[in-house]
């Protein structure tokens, strides 16, 4: 059973597309700051009182609601954890340990395939990931295009299809093809 998902995420070794010639947009020496800075009390406790602390268990019982529930108690604590992961750039071992379970997809299971495997993270790498996430929205509307649909909170098909019809002209050029 592991050698199957194991399969399932590795990569085949085969050509992958490169990206020589692409121009990025870049964030400025601002901005870049702000992304890289120790963190404050404020924007942890913000993630924290904004969570929504009915989800799922993380691998230690507890969900999120257990954090905001005792926050009075364990802020102290998740600060130093802020504090030791920005000044050594890694996540601690601690918090990259998880549960893997696995969810059947059908009723009648046949094979591995109809099964769904998830992963059970604790609330503390949660709350980091979140915190680092706030963190990048402040620079994403810069430095992802328009085009991209996929994944930026606020963009849908509908904005895109603004987009394409007020750039179609030159999206098209002169023969009216792409």
């Amino acid at each position: 059973m592991v050698e199957y998902f194991i399969n399932q995420v590795m990569q085949d070794g085969g050509e992958r597309p490169g990206l020589d010639g692409v121009r990025f947009k870049k964030i400025t020496k601002v901005e870049n700051a702000s992304l890289v800075e120790p963190f404050t009390r404020i924007e942890i406790e913000g993630v924290v009182k904004e969570g929504d602390g009915n989800k799922s268990l993380g691998p230690n019982g507890f969900n999120f609601a257990f954090m905001k529930r005792f926050w009075y108690l364990l802020k102290d604590e998740v600060r130093i954890m802020f504090d030791q992961f920005h000044a050594n750039e890694v996540f601690p071992k601690s918090l990259l340990a998880y549960f893997v379970t696995l969810i059947p997809k059908v009723s009648s299971l046949m094979s591995l395939k109809e099964f769904r495997s998830i992963s059970l993270l604790g609330g503390q790498y949660k709350l980091l990931v979140n915190v680092l996430a706030r963190r990048l929205a402040s620079v994403m509307d810069f430095i992802i295009s328009m085009s991209q649909l996929a994944f930026v909170k606020g963009r849908n098909f509908v904005i895109n299809g603004g987009f394409f019809q007020e750039n179609k002209k030159g999206m098209l050029g002169a023969k009216g093809g792409l």
